[in-house]
């Protein structure tokens, strides 16, 4: 029984040690493998070698979704200025409809009279309408708007300097 005894140590050490060549940090999972096999990898530092790789993969995605979050922000933030330009041009286009009808009111009496500022009128109405079509895109909105701004300065210099009258 001695003399059995080293040999069964000397063949467990061997086991061991091509585990331990065997082992690495791949496979080894903790959750997985024998008793050999874990001893393997914990005398080959296998343990250690994932425990590291696996802290540095963490971390990256934890790098990773500090830039999503700061991304999302920045997105949040055009979204906000963006809504605000968009409220505010829509209260320049109601502020521009409101004096519109109130001028169109007193331009109605005059134009009957006019034929040449009848077609103003009715082309500052045709444009207005365009600009109310939602097809249009926000850029193409904002150029109509300001079309509109000027023609109706200049209808309104027209006006002043008595070229309907």
């Amino acid at each position: 029984m001695n003399w059995n005894y080293p040999k069964t140590l000397l063949s467990a050490a061997a086991l061991g040690l091509i585990a331990g060549c065997t082992a690495t940090p791949e496979t080894c999972d903790p959750d997985r493998g024998g008793f050999l096999h874990s001893t393997g990898c914990l005398a080959a530092g296998s343990y250690e070698q994932r425990e590291r790789a696996l802290t540095s993969d963490l971390e990256q995605e934890r790098e990773i979704n500090r830039a999503f979050r700061k991304l999302q922000v920045s997105i949040d933030w055009e979204k906000r200025q963006t809504e605000a330009q968009l409220a505010s041009r829509q209260s320049e286009y109601e502020a521009l409809d409101q004096a519109w009808r109130a001028l169109r009111k007193q331009l109605d009496e005059r134009g009957r009279r006019n034929r040449r500022l009848a077609e103003q009128v009715r082309d500052m109405d045709n444009n207005i309408a365009k600009m109310k079509r939602p097809s249009n895109p926000p850029n193409e909105k904002e150029k109509q708007l300001d079309d509109l701004r000027r023609q109706a300065t200049l209808l309104q210099q027209e006006l002043e300097v008595g070229i309907y009258d």
